[in-house]
């Protein structure tokens, strides 16, 4: 129903899920495929990144597993759709866990590696997979240090994929990437104050070289935005492009003392997480380990401390507090919940059960001899198997996630 009267063939997608994607893919290609759409010609992006989920989450399923599913996705975009990002590494909930700039940057690199393993385990080129791996970035309330991360991550992605993987085309180094700005320094004090955040978030993205950006609303810490709070925050994007004069020059920042010697800096730093990261067997190890989510609390106690003993400044929160602005908040109805609810019973009913029944038994067999899983999750979702019914076959063969404090 999303996509009713939408021509998707002309449309670029972003699938965003909290876990694995390819549920959710899996209904995009059958519905696809129902239109007559040539996959070939289906251009967007899967986030179905599971890692952040064990550094800062609750995963729902084991990490190998996890892994293993995730590729299954992006093979299955190699084999059949060029134009789509299979896999979209998230270093934004990361930072959002209250990371610092360079741990969203270091464990967010070292997650793309465990996904290039997995794929050049199955026989992919190293070419023929860095093209198909994108980026989801967070811009934080330093401008400076966020253009000097973004620019850090592109020559570290550079020199990984060129020098650790050896890859030969130039499309394979590049460092794409979205960036959505700081839910997290949004406050629910003063929310107007907000809209400022916001602009310096979004510069940061653009003077960082961001292909694409999401702009927070300045309702964020108050819940789903308004419709004026989603349009202004579209309107800021459509200033800084039309009206900056930003976007018309790359890399606008280079050049700079402070910003080289900062990028230099921060790339160092990154280079010895990686250090350590190797030492420690890999980031599946590292992570196994739990040393990225114990850093990542660490960082995110600390910074509360400061902000609360009043050593870091948030305007309207701890300096130069004004009384309480009333402002319009967006409110769910729960005739709109019980709507959604009804939909998806009344798909239920009308479904063909016993296409269902072998539909799930074909995918629980796949699941279980270990083979790529993503075309049996789409006949799956052509005979409109749910979200939540693959995911307990999941569970069934892989079992739960473990449980992290």
């Amino acid at each position: 129903r999303i996509f009713d009267g939408l021509p998707i063939e002309r449309l670029s997608t972003s699938l965003v899920t909290h876990f694995l994607g390819l549920p959710t893919f899996a209904m995009y290609v059958a519905m696809a495929e129902r239109r007559g759409i040539p996959l070939k010609e289906l251009r967007g992006t899967t986030q179905n990144d599971p890692l952040w989920l064990f550094h800062v989450g609750n995963p729902p399923l084991p990490l190998k597993p996890s892994v293993k599913l995730a590729v299954d996705l992006l093979e299955f975009c190699l084999e059949h759709m060029p134009k789509w990002y299979g896999i979209n590494v998230s270093g934004y909930h990361i930072r959002e866990a209250g990371s610092t700039a360079v741990q969203e940057a270091a464990f967010t690199l070292a997650d793309a590696t465990v996904f290039l393993d997995e794929a050049l385990s199955r026989g992919w080129d190293i070419d023929e997979v860095a093209p198909q791996i994108s980026f989801f970035m967070n811009a934080h309330n330093n401008l400076f240090e966020e253009v000097a991360k973004f620019r850090a991550m592109r020559r570290v992605w550079a020199k990984i994929v060129k020098e650790k993987y050896h890859a030969k085309n130039p499309r394979s180094m590049i460092f794409k990437f979205h960036t959505q700005t700081a839910g997290s320094a949004l406050t629910a004090q003063d929310p107007m104050n907000n809209v400022i955040r916001a602009t310096i978030h979004s510069l940061a993205a653009v003077m960082g070289g961001t292909q694409s950006l999401h702009t927070d609303s300045y309702d964020e810490a108050l819940g789903l935005p308004t419709e004026k709070a989603a349009r202004l925050a579209l309107r800021t994007q459509h200033i800084i492009l039309h009206e900056s004069g930003v976007p018309n020059v790359i890399d606008p920042l280079g050049g700079s003392y402070y910003v080289e010697w900062l990028t230099d800096k921060i790339e160092e730093e990154i280079w010895r997480y990686f250090d350590r990261i190797e030492a420690a067997g890999g980031m599946l190890a590292y992570t196994e380990a739990g040393i990225p989510r114990r850093e990542i609390s660490q960082t995110s106690y600390k910074t509360q401390l400061a902000i609360e003993r009043g050593e870091l400044p948030i305007v309207g929160v701890n300096i130069f507090r004004s009384s309480i602005e009333n402002i319009e908040i967006c409110r769910v109805k729960l005739e709109q919940e019980n709507a959604e609810i009804e939909a998806l019973r009344r798909v239920k009913r009308m479904r063909d059960q016993k296409k269902v029944e072998e539909a799930l038994e074909e995918f629980r067999e796949a699941c279980l001899k270990g083979v790529n899983v993503t075309s049996y999750a789409v006949k799956a979702a052509k005979v409109y198997v749910t979200n939540g019914e693959m995911y307990q076959v999941f569970r069934e063969v892989y079992g739960e996630g473990p449980h992290l404090e």
